[in-house]
């Protein structure tokens, strides 16, 4: 992701060495114009290593993370990681872990205080105190989806505020991208299925684009298009 001032910030993989063998983790490296690079945080400073993941998600690094954004009215950053099915706010001056959403370690839980809010997640959006994310499911079930939750900054609640499940059995194994347009509907790229889709608040299909056969889409930009001057 890009900042205001043309850094890059990057997901990319800090190894440590468990029990003698290499281990992959994630960390986040900013690239400034002129080619200096500065690590800004890293996983191993964050949760403890387990091992069950690493064997479960082998040469993929064992957290997996698989999407950041920067937030630039508060400086931070937005990280998705598939593994501990959780998306983190990271402080950028910092480096601290201000909340999470998703997982074992979520700041925030449904009414009954269920925190596992989503499966194998990839890109989302934070819109003003929600959380807009892709959620690719469970692989053997093959049900790809895009939920919206409202969150309590204060009490730590969540809850649904909008769900769609891909119609016509629409699903991605991997990748998959969201996007809430100004229009107020809903941009969804279903990756591995090889469609984008606008949809309307209530699910409603206003534009779509398919690829061909066994093809994919991977993340997806909305431009605003400026008329010619």
């Amino acid at each position: 992701t890009e900042l205001p001032d043309g850094t890059i910030a990057v997901i990319t993989y800090e190894s440590a060495k468990i029990d003698g063998e290499e281990v992959l983790g994630d960390q986040i490296v900013e690239l400034d114009k002129d080619g200096g690079m500065t690590s800004v945080w890293s996983i191993w400073d964050e949760v403890s290593f387990d091992p069950d993941l690493a064997e479960e998600l082998s040469g993929t690094g064992w957290t997996h993370a698989n999407a950041i954004d920067y937030l630039e009215d508060e400086d931070a950053y937005l990280v998705s990681f598939l593994a501990l099915e959780s998306i983190v706010y990271i402080d950028r001056a910092s480096g601290a872990v201000d909340w999470r959403l998703g997982g074992d370690l979520s700041d925030f839980s449904l009414s009954g205080g269920d925190t596992d809010l989503f499966e194998r997640q990839h890109q989302f959006q934070w819109i003003d105190g929600s959380m807009l994310v892709f959620v690719n499911g469970p692989l053997q079930q093959g049900v790809s989806s895009v939920v919206q939750y409202a969150l309590n900054m204060e009490q730590g609640g969540a809850w649904k505020a909008w769900e769609y499940e891909g119609s016509r059995g629409l699903s991605s194994m991997v990748l998959g991208d969201v996007y809430r347009l100004d229009s107020g509907n809903t941009l969804v790229t279903w990756g591995y299925g090889g469609v984008i889709e606008e949809l309307a608040r209530d699910g409603s299909a206003q534009w779509s684009v398919e690829a061909s056969v066994g093809g994919a889409f991977g993340y997806t930009t909305w431009l605003e298009v400026l008329p010619e001057q």
